[in-house]
């Protein structure tokens, strides 16, 4: 898999968690805590169509 840079899908965003698009291009939901994050992307059935991730300061190194 070819490295994804997220610095400019996740600026604005410094905690919580995030479902990003499958091309890790756009936030389509965010969320203070996974649970709350889940709620929303399920209210929207779209548990197939996101990528989940945690927010941090430093994405290098990180595999999902």
């Amino acid at each position: 898999m070819k490295a994804v840079n997220l610095v400019e899908s996740l600026k604005g965003y410094s905690s919580g968690w995030v479902a990003l698009s499958k091309d890790y291009q756009k936030v389509l939901y965010a969320g203070k805590s996974f649970t709350s994050l889940m709620k929303k992307v399920e209210q929207e059935n779209q548990k197939d169509n996101v990528i989940l991730l945690p927010v941090v300061k430093n994405f290098r190194g990180f595999v999902g």
